[in-house]
């Protein structure tokens, strides 16, 4: 997908132009207005670099792309603390051969965060294994870190009142889900564990998916000192608030594989897992591995395909060629074939 969005990014991104400042305001564009429940402790982080006053009590973004349904769904606070990392706890290892306490899980998550909000780039007790949907210069959007001396993934989203109102600031990856679903890269890691649970639900009464298909545990959290973004979202003269996370994280298993995996395989198997279950899963290349030992399909990304794209119900294809296409034409239709209906009522979806 990442090439994918690479292509449509480079052909159409050179024609985004600012809104001209003489044209008469338009209610029907949607806009955030964004601030810190803690500003104080927002300006302990030591990189508050941006195109705008890192000082402003709040900022705003007004922009056609914008959605409600992954700012106002995207974050349950109720589901957040029903799927928290137990405190005080034990959990076993995948692999049944060991245990670890949730407290030094959640203790070195929470000097990760101290190390990454003095702008290290390399991590005492992590080790990076994806940092594209993160800007080093704004420290914001999306880390995906492996514990040192433990079998778990830590997947952690940042952002700040001065940085979620810059969607284009992160990847290309993330510029292109921002157009053609309005989605803004921190929420996304909300949905990796509701999603999870609808998969599951949807699998369970085939048997072929009963015994051969598995999914990492996982647990949210988020750090002892963080604030929130008190999100206030305006749209054809409505208003809502939303509140949301500054700093939270996903923690999960790690999947340990076998040497040989046979891509081919995998990747028709990841396709009909996303056609069974309506595409709310993406079947990118890698997302299902065999696990050394179990030899059990593994699905490992669990975010909410559906809600990233834009999409309200499931998409027509069944091979990757005709997946390609259909996500094409999605992105050129919403970035310059809408009319105002036809934004409006993407916009206001729910």
């Amino acid at each position: 997908m990442f090439y994918l969005l690479l292509f449509l990014l480079t052909i159409t991104t050179k024609s985004i132009k600012p809104r001209n400042p003489r044209r008469n305001n338009d209610s029907s564009i949607p806009m955030i207005t964004v601030s810190s429940t803690n500003s104080h402790l927002d300006k302990t982080w030591a990189s508050r670099k941006s195109k705008y006053s890192p000082n402003k009590p709040e900022y705003r973004l007004k922009s056609s792309f914008l959605r409600l349904k992954p700012i106002k769904y995207g974050f349950d606070e109720q589901f957040f603390q029903k799927n928290y990392l137990p405190s005080d706890s034990f959990i076993e290892y995948r692999n049944n051969s060991g245990i670890v306490s949730t407290t030094t899980l959640s203790n070195l998550a929470n000097e990760l965060v101290e190390e990454i909000k003095v702008g290290q780039k390399v991590f005492t007790h992590f080790k990076i294994l994806k940092n594209k949907d993160f800007n080093y210069k704004t420290l914001s959007g999306l880390l995906i870190l492996k514990y040192k001396d433990y079998p778990f993934v830590i997947k952690i989203s940042i952002e700040h009142p001065h940085t979620i109102v810059q969607p284009f600031s992160k990847s290309l990856e993330a510029d292109g889900m921002f157009i053609i679903g309005g989605n803004i890269r921190h929420l996304s890691n909300f949905t990796r564990i509701s999603n999870l649970h609808r998969i599951k639900k949807i699998l369970c009464y085939n048997p072929f998916y009963l015994f051969l298909i598995d999914f990492p545990r996982k647990w949210y959290w988020k750090p002892k000192k963080s604030s929130n973004l008190n999100i206030v979202w305006e749209c054809n003269n409505e208003q809502e608030t939303i509140i949301l996370p500054t700093i939270y994280a996903t923690i999960s298993d790690f999947i340990e594989t076998e040497p040989y995996q046979p891509q081919t395989e995998l990747n028709k198997l990841s396709m009909k897992i996303a056609t069974d279950v309506g595409f709310l899963i993406d079947p990118h290349a890698g997302n299902i591995v065999i696990e050394k030992g179990s030899r059990k399909y593994v699905l490992i990304d669990t975010e909410d395909f559906r809600l990233m794209v834009g999409l309200n119900k499931s998409m027509n294809s069944k091979k990757y060629i005709g997946w390609y296409i259909e996500l094409i034409c999605n992105y050129l239709k919403t970035y310059c074939c809408r009319t105002k209906k036809e934004r409006l009522k993407q916009t206001l979806f729910l």
